[in-house]
């Protein structure tokens, strides 16, 4: 999905501790279960993202799509742009933008997922094994869009394929094609910011998290 840094989660941050028990009971099945929507939907709200004038939420749902690590590995895949791919997601995204206080159109997102990987490949090592379980994470932009452009939710499909990855997600929310380069990432700040917790990796009882 992205590259990200892994470390050992020897404790999860107090904002996001109780989303993270919800969408561990949550997401145990093999597919996304109803509750994981709710636990992405409480993933904006743990962010600390009030309603605003102008606020704008959509949600979409996507299955096969490949997740990535840093380290690569007998069993991983190497996709050239993205990296190691070491497993196939089933999620749920719920993206949230707010209109930044810079204008110009500009506006802060945040991407939230929930859902279930299947793995073949440990994002540890990137040696062979064949498990499954939850995750939870978000990723933040800010993004200026061009003009006669802003989010809507009407533009976001219930479901898209596992070729959209974020950036191509956020292009469709404004109305621009899949694969666009219009809509351009203010530098610094929260953009490009993620966090990202998977739990039933062996040797991990805490969670492995994945944080820019």
């Amino acid at each position: 999905m992205r590259f990200r840094t892994i470390i050992t989660a020897a404790a999860v941050p107090a904002a996001t501790a109780g989303l993270l028990l919800t969408t561990t009971a949550a997401a145990s099945a093999a597919t996304v279960a109803p509750a994981v929507t709710t636990a992405v939907t409480t993933a904006v709200t743990t962010k600390a993202i009030p309603p605003r004038p102008g606020m704008v939420v959509a949600t979409t749902h996507q299955q096969g799509l490949a997740d990535t690590t840093s380290v690569t590995g007998a069993a991983t895949h190497l996709d050239p742009v993205y990296g190691p791919v070491w497993a196939q997601d089933n999620l749920e995204r719920v993206i949230t933008a707010v209109p930044d206080k810079a204008g110009h159109n500009t506006w802060d997102v945040t991407v939230a997922e929930a859902g279930t990987y299947s793995a073949f490949a440990s994002p540890i090592d990137g040696s062979a094994w064949t498990g499954h379980g939850p995750f939870w994470g978000y990723v933040t932009y800010v993004v200026q869009a061009p003009a006669g452009h802003s989010p809507s939710a009407k533009n976001l499909p219930a479901k898209l394929d596992p070729s959209y990855r974020s950036g191509n997600v956020l292009n469709v929310l404004f109305g621009l094609d899949k694969d666009s380069s219009a809509l351009t990432h203010v530098p610094g700040g929260d953009d490009g910011q993620y966090y990202f917790v998977y739990y039933g990796i062996p040797g991990q009882p805490n969670g492995y998290i994945q944080h820019s």
